[in-house]
């Protein structure tokens, strides 16, 4: 337990924003659709902070080597702060979901808040994955944290323009009108979510292994 409210300190400070700006935005505009926007892109910045300084404090502060050095394997260490990473990105995401909840009793539209629901999701994940590996490769938080942003809006407007043009192409001609309704009702999940989830995997395991093999001298 000790260890774990170690790590915690460490991302502290954006978790609690992320925990309170949902009641203070309700408390300053009653319309939850008006306060969606801000309230989520908050809470990304937020988490993709938290994703840099799990690692970047160990850079910051210089404790990397003893923090390394502790007689227990790499992959232990690996899992213990993506598990304090994971709580503290997992807890406001249940929060944000009541918002969703609420404005589903308000609008009756399912389709688009499980739409929102899973393109938030996806956007925790940035935190889980390319933050750490930015964090690990450049060994400096802050511009770890412009390197996470940058590189995945970078990635997903690449991806997503040749992901699409293949699906149109291969789809298109055997299921017809309702793969081209499907594709304009519901491509920004093939714009953002599904290039997005590949980048989060790739750079998830790509931070592991940097983790797992970094040399102390190297620092």
């Amino acid at each position: 337990m000790r260890r774990f409210w170690k790590e915690f300190r460490c991302i502290a400070r954006p978790f609690f924003v992320m925990i309170g700006i949902i009641p203070l935005s309700i408390i300053i505009d009653n319309d939850l659709m008006k306060t969606l926007i801000p309230i989520r892109s908050i809470h990304i910045l937020c988490c993709i902070m938290m994703g840099c300084a799990v690692f970047g404090n160990e850079f910051e502060y210089n404790t990397m080597e003893r923090y390394l050095c502790q007689p227990l394997k790499r992959i232990r260490l690996w899992r213990e702060k993506m598990a304090v990473l994971g709580f503290c990105v997992t807890i406001p995401f249940i929060l944000h979901l009541f918002v969703y909840i609420n404005i589903f009793l308000l609008y009756r539209d399912w389709l688009f808040i499980l739409k929102h629901i899973f393109l938030h999701g996806l956007l925790y994940l940035v935190a889980l994955s390319v933050a750490p590996l930015a964090t690990l490769y450049l060994k400096k938080p802050h511009t770890a944290f412009w390197a996470t942003l940058a590189s995945t809006g970078v990635f997903v407007i690449v991806f997503s323009e040749i992901l699409l043009s293949v699906l149109i192409l291969l789809l298109k001609k055997s299921w017809g009108d309702f793969i081209q309704k499907f594709f304009i009702s519901y491509e920004d999940l093939l714009y953002i979510g599904m290039p997005l989830l590949l980048w989060c995997l790739v750079c998830y395991f790509l931070a592991r292994h940097n983790f797992i093999r970094l040399e102390i001298s190297g620092k």
